[in-house]
């Protein structure tokens, strides 16, 4: 065990240097990246907060409120009836559709 140890220790001290240019790298690349992936996960959050707030409130809603919802669609009054009668612009009286 105190070999391995003692491999490990030689090992760490002979790459020194590369270890900490390597951790050196890779702070620098880590700072530059945070900069850009920070806004970009609050932004992907807030939305899947956003996606789950309306899934629980579409699920949370009774069943009824969607079918009043196509009642009040079927409830369309039927478009106006219309002569075919020929209007002139100056009649008085009954005219289309009762005017």
């Amino acid at each position: 065990m105190n070999t391995l140890l003692r491999t490990t220790a030689r090992g760490l001290a002979d790459r020194a240097v590369e270890i900490t240019i390597l951790g050196a790298l890779t702070a620098a690349t880590m700072c530059l990246t945070w900069w850009f992936t920070i806004p970009a996960v609050l932004a992907a959050a807030w939305w899947v907060a956003v996606e789950v707030r309306l899934w629980r409130a579409h699920r949370g809603a009774p069943a009824s409120a969607s079918q009043a919802g196509r009642a009040a669609a079927a409830a369309v009054s039927p478009p106006a009836e219309s002569s075919s009668a020929p209007v002139s612009a100056g009649q008085q009286g009954v005219g289309r559709a009762g005017a």
